[in-house]
């Protein structure tokens, strides 16, 4: 007599306890086996009955390839797989890499059995839909008393005529049902449903999809539509298309139909942390593309790569969110919900968000839920990675979320001596985490001063806890020794306030205190024709200290915020309030903050007057300050961290 490893009887049930969160990523599942079959067009159905809003059955429709009859009569079987189809012609696929989203071919039999105990699927590649004779299907419960449960086996294809409902309960599809070429239609049976009101299975799976089938969905891959279909009175009861939600709030965001997802008018919620190498920037579209990174195995050999993409609080978030003082905390407004929502770090695969992993935040502090970072892999990296086989959890990765960087400094730095070839997938994790923990790091550090900007602000008050900004006689002492120089530049014969334009537009990117240095230093400089400012460039070049740029009339020394140097300062300067006399730093310290700024000064009217005339001194200079930020960095990284 044969032993079976799975026999159905004991099996089946079990899924039922599976490792599905809900039914909203249970069904998930199938639209994942629509995405591999190309399909552009899925539809989702929510059945109830009369005046009762309890789910009773779900069901799938997918305009993808569909199976022959051979593959849809093992589709049911554990361990079921196969090749990505090939998309049928004309169809474009723009994702970064087509790469299947199934992996081990068991989410179709295990999401199913997980909601319910009657599933069907049924498949056609030649327009069967319309055809009286009925279209191929399979169907298997896991009652005991099923005849194909007690023989262990899958039931025989059959053919039967589409169910009454299916030519009206299905939305937002080009074709009705009965003319779609090609296509697959799952339907759970005798549902038990993880929320007792369709409208909220419904709301949940909207955002769910929307969220882990984003980039399918913003790139036009793929259009989710969810309704609610009375089986009683055979009506649409309501119907809605997935909008994409990015935890990185970096895509979309003018998009009129995502206001309510937390996006602002023209602007975005979260800005791009950017700046560090190998960082792509953005793409033609203007859309923030991430730092992509490979990982290699034991013989260099590449295996995939990912690519990480992070962000933060944008200012504009405080100036709408306590526009006419509706909401003093920014926390308590819609935007500041949503964040909280979507507080975690977003780990894709192919484009199909895994997980929005919580573990590395801190979730006491309110400064996290205004960071983000996304992590998006090859399948390639699976077994690095440690991918379950629901594609909910990377357990790898997720492990190392609690250790403090340092700890994972030092795990790399014992790998790395050891040299040992059981452990390079444990370090090729190390190196991710450490990836992560660093943006993490540097953005909580950005948020945490905006934050303090903006709590010892005064109204109508300069932002003078930035410490990158001297007082006014320093930047006139400041602007007199520059303007000192050997040679002439253009600064030295102009005046800021003869052109207000061109004293804006040399701040770029810089910012002066937690608001755009544009927007809040120009005033004081024209005001008193000052020759020198400063202010703080979030997106500098990491490895150096600070760069200067040339105005009309005045030069601006812009401090790296990524260099260690700069937090130091910060450190010494935001902890107390410069207009307290009791708590104002000792007169030796500013007096080493004012040297320090002096020394900055000089070496940047150098460096401009060797760009200005002189190419080959000029690259000697930016050499010198590379060594010099860099050996700053090195001194002072510990106190940074």
């Amino acid at each position: 007599m044969p032993h079976y490893i799975f026999p159905s009887i004991f099996s089946l049930p079990t899924f039922k306890w599976g490792p599905y969160k809900n039914t909203a990523h249970a069904v998930a599942e199938l639209i994942d086996n629509s995405a591999d079959a190309h399909a552009e067009e899925i539809s989702v159905a929510i059945f109830v009955e009369g005046e009762s809003t309890l789910p009773v059955m779900v069901a799938a429709l997918d305009s993808g390839v569909g199976m022959n009859e051979e593959r849809l009569g093992i589709c049911l079987q554990y361990g079921f797989g196969e090749k990505p189809a090939n998309p049928p012609e004309g169809k474009r696929r723009q994702s970064r890499s087509r790469k299947r989203l199934g992996r081990f071919g068991v989410g179709l039999l295990s999401a199913s059995f997980s909601q319910c105990t009657d599933v069907q699927v049924m498949s056609w590649q030649k327009g069967e839909t319309g055809n009286s004779n009925g279209i191929p299907f399979v169907r298997l419960s896991s009652n005991e008393n099923d005849k194909n449960v007690q023989k262990n086996q899958i039931p025989d294809v059959a053919h039967e005529p589409l169910p009454e409902w299916a030519t009206r309960a299905f939305v937002g599809m080009s074709k009705p049902i009965t003319e779609m070429k090609t296509g697959t239609l799952v339907i759970w049976r005798d549902l038990s449903p993880s929320w007792a009101r369709a409208k909220t299975l419904q709301n949940n799976l909207l955002d769910l999809c929307g969220r882990i089938h984003r980039e399918f969905v913003r790139l036009g891959l793929m259009a989710i539509n969810v309704s609610i279909y009375n089986l009683q009175t055979n009506e649409c009861q309501n119907s809605k298309l997935a909008r994409p939600i990015d935890p990185t709030f970096l895509n979309n965001w003018n998009a009129e139909e995502l206001k309510n997802y937390g996006f602002v008018s023209d602007k975005t919620v979260f800005r791009p942390h950017t700046g560090h190498k190998g960082d792509s920037g953005r793409n033609a579209d203007g859309e923030y593309v991430g730092e992509r990174v490979g990982i290699q195995d034991i013989n260099q050999n590449l295996l995939g790569d990912y690519v990480l993409k992070a962000s933060y609080r944008s200012d504009d978030v405080l100036a709408n969110e306590k526009l006419k003082g509706q909401y003093n905390d920014p926390g308590q407004s819609p935007i500041g919900k949503l964040a909280k929502k979507l507080e975690g770090i977003s780990i894709l695969r192919a484009d199909r968000e895994i997980t929005l992993d919580d573990g590395w935040l801190r979730l006491s502090k309110t400064v996290d839920r205004w960071v983000s970072v996304s992590i998006n892999f090859d399948p390639g990296l699976d077994h690095v990675f440690g991918i379950s086989n629901d594609k909910q959890q990377v357990r790898g990765l997720s492990e190392l979320a609690p250790k403090p960087i340092q700890d994972i400094k030092d795990e790399i730095k014992r790998v790395k001596e050891q040299q040992s070839p059981d452990e390079w997938e444990y370090l090729a994790r190390l190196q991710v985490a450490h990836h992560i923990k660093e943006r993490l790091q540097e953005m909580q550090r950005i948020v945490e001063r905006q934050r303090t900007g903006a709590r010892k602000k005064k109204s109508g008050a300069e932002d003078k806890w930035d410490p990158t900004v001297a007082p006014t006689p320093e930047l006139r002492k400041d602007g007199d020794r520059i303007s000192e120089g050997e040679r002439d530049l253009p600064l030295d014969s102009r005046e800021p306030s003869s052109d207000p334009d061109g004293t804006r537009d040399v701040y770029g990117d810089s910012m002066s205190g937690s608001r755009p240095a544009k927007e809040v230093r120009p005033a004081e400089v024209m005001k008193y024709d000052l020759k020198m400012d400063y202010a703080r460039d979030p997106y500098g070049q990491p490895s150096k200290m600070f760069r200067q740029s040339l105005g009309t009339g005045h030069m601006v020394v812009h401090f790296h915020a990524k260099h260690p140097l700069s937090d130091v300062l910060a450190k010494l300067l935001v902890e107390e309030d410069p207009e307290d006399e009791d708590s104002a730093p000792e007169p030796t310290m500013q007096d080493a903050l004012r040297v320090i700024r002096g020394l900055i000064a000089s070496f940047a009217r150098v460096q401009a007057e060797a760009e200005t005339y002189d190419s080959a001194e000029a690259a000697n200079l930016e050499r010198a300050l590379l060594s010099w930020s860099e050996k700053a960095a090195h001194v002072f990284r510990d106190q940074g961290d």
